[in-house]
């Protein structure tokens, strides 16, 4: 659990850099038009998706899910209020997806975790990212049927 707890520390320690070095790669990939201000919020909000992430390494899985509910939840509201289609919200979450699991992978490697402690964090990152998703789908539904 110790080299899990330094992993954690790590990814919220450089959050900021690895979130922008996986943005730069993702804007390679994905055919995405964003201005300057939508590009920064979407930075923002990887930060600190990475940075709950990385505090509930040491949480249940029910502490961090409940957790990660609610600020998926206030983010699918942002993104209905912003009245934006909402397929441009689910574009990249594939690749999204994709370089977490790269780079965390590689950062937990780097870090001496075990096979099966990177495979932990993998999970987890897969399962909060697929929390995160059902509640902003959710959430922006609420909002949609709203108007």
């Amino acid at each position: 659990m110790e080299t899990i707890q330094k992993v954690s520390n790590y990814l919220v320690n450089h959050a900021d850099d690895i979130i922008r070095d996986m943005t730069d790669t993702a804007l390679d990939n994905l055919n995405i038009k964003l201005t300057p201000e939508e590009l920064e919020q979407a930075i923002q909000k990887n930060i600190q998706f990475l940075i709950l992430l990385s505090e509930s390494l040491q949480e249940t899985e029910e502490s961090a899910e409940e957790v990660l509910r609610l600020w998926s939840k206030q983010n699918g509201e942002e993104e209905a209020r912003l009245f934006q289609q909402f397929s441009s919200v689910m574009k990249p979450y594939a690749v999204n997806r994709l370089l977490f699991l790269q780079k965390i992978s590689e950062i937990s490697i780097e870090h001496g975790l075990s096979t099966k402690d990177v495979v932990k964090v993998n999970n987890r990152l897969c399962y909060l990212m697929d929390v995160s998703m059902t509640e902003t789908i959710h959430s922006y539904e609420i909002y949609r049927d709203k108007l």
